[in-house]
């Protein structure tokens, strides 16, 4: 159940990147780079910060396939998969949710803490994200005021408070990345925002 999990979260981020590469008009390979990176980053950071090794797309090359063919099969069905638009930030949300518990679940595995893993299932589900619309030359959403991370947030917590009280891992997963991904189609459809900072000098002090 993992495994299949793992799988369909890292398909659904490399299709998150192979749309957002092909809206810059990319050529192939940069699309497959990208929808690599985006599907593979997060975790990839995960595995070093928590020293798992082999990383666990170098252990199971699955992963690397699976981003491949996703990318590949987005390319190719373009047409079809234009016509769920916005396909990107669905697919975007999609992945968000599965790796915000995947991501709390290998971390628990590995032996860290409650915080460590909370932490852990939010860097995993916004790195990949972070690092596509860096590539792609567009601002991080992550950065853009949307309510993005605080649903990896919710499902981090929802999965880990289910797992504290006795849960099946597969209940857990599935319900907190159901909550994540409520919790973001939720701020898509109602254009929910986070309250942005701004700093104001004082005109004064540069004198």
């Amino acid at each position: 159940m993992l495994d299949v999990l793992s799988y369909v979260g890292v398909g659904v981020f490399a299709v998150s990147g192979a749309i957002s590469a092909g809206r810059k008009r990319l050529d192939l390979i940069a699309v497959l780079l990208v929808a690599m990176v985006t599907a593979l980053g997060g975790g990839t950071l995960r595995d070093l910060v928590l020293d798992v090794r082999p990383i666990l797309w170098v252990e199971d090359n699955t992963y690397i396939w699976v981003a491949l063919v996703a990318a590949t099969a987005t390319m190719v069905w373009q047409r079809r998969v234009s016509r769920i638009e916005p396909a990107l930030v669905y697919a975007d949300a999609a992945g968000l949710a599965l790796f915000s518990v995947l991501a709390t679940q290998r971390a628990l595995l590995a032996g860290a803490s409650d915080v460590v893993a909370v932490l852990m299932g939010i860097v995993t589900s916004i790195v990949g994200g972070i690092l596509r619309d860096v590539l792609c030359g567009d601002p991080p959403l992550v950065m853009r005021g949307e309510v993005y991370a605080t649903c990896a947030l919710l499902g981090s917590i929802v999965f880990l408070g289910l797992r504290h009280i006795g849960a099946p891992v597969e209940a857990g997963l599935l319900i907190g990345a159901g909550a994540a991904l409520v919790l973001r189609i939720l701020a898509i459809e109602l254009r929910l925002r986070i309250p942005l900072f701004h700093w104001h000098d004082d005109p004064r002090r540069r004198r």
